[in-house]
């Protein structure tokens, strides 16, 4: 499956859950034209996440990422996406105050995962000018810990299975309520039996950069 169709069927999936579980929502991805969609300033602007979503009173950001598997570091298995657009989202965060969560769907496990960006912990990044001769991710990258993401739930009455086709993806933690949280483990949905780690404050330049992880969703420019 290529990396562009493996990202716009997690896009499907997450709409679909989105929609299942009650919110309104607005995917922004409709409206790229070829491009990002971008929240402008007056000088610059910041790659908006795919979708905006709302219900009884919050609003949430949710950025989709479609990836093959995890990859180990130091046994560790870890995702990475574009450090770039990783500052991008929590700025357009920090501007509206809405809180932007991460959805990544694995292929390899038919899981969704989710996070918090400000309770999903940065393990590591690597940055493109410090490895000009190895460079197998195209741009700097961020990366987390798949332990750091919730597990969350996919509603099985549903998701678009007539979308999915023959080569539909596999899923796992299926659930056959009705009314699953959109956002588990949070204040937006069930109340939290275990915690996340607080991101902190995380400097966007030096660090350690070296890692294994790779960014399997299409790049937004």
């Amino acid at each position: 499956m290529k990396d562009s169709e493996l990202g716009r069927k997690a896009e499907a999936l997450v709409e679909a859950q989105v929609s299942a579980s009650g919110w309104r929502y607005i995917a922004d991805r409709q409206f790229r034209d070829g491009r990002a969609p971008m929240i402008q300033g007056d000088e610059d602007g910041n790659i908006r996440p795919d979708f905006s979503v709302s219900k009884a009173g919050d609003s949430v950001w949710i950025e989709v990422k479609g990836k093959t598997d995890s990859h180990p570091h130091g046994g560790v298995e870890r995702h990475g996406i574009d450090l770039p657009n990783w500052q991008h989202y929590n700025q357009v965060a920090s501007h509206s105050g809405m809180p932007c969560w991460l959805f990544v769907y694995e292929k390899s496990t038919g899981c969704l995962l989710c996070a918090d960006l400000n309770d999903l912990p940065v393990v590591d990044k690597r940055i493109k000018d410090e490895y000009p001769d190895d460079d197998p991710y195209g741009g700097p990258m961020v990366f987390f810990n798949r332990s750091d993401f919730h597990v969350k739930p996919i509603d099985q009455s549903h998701y678009p299975d007539q979308f999915f086709g023959q080569g539909k993806l596999p899923l796992q933690n299926v659930s056959d309520e009705t009314d699953v949280p959109l956002f588990p483990n949070s204040d937006l949905g069930d109340q939290p039996d275990t915690s996340n780690h607080r991101l902190g404050d995380f400097a966007t330049d030096g660090g350690d950069t070296h890692s294994d992880a790779t960014d399997d969703d299409t790049r937004e420019p």
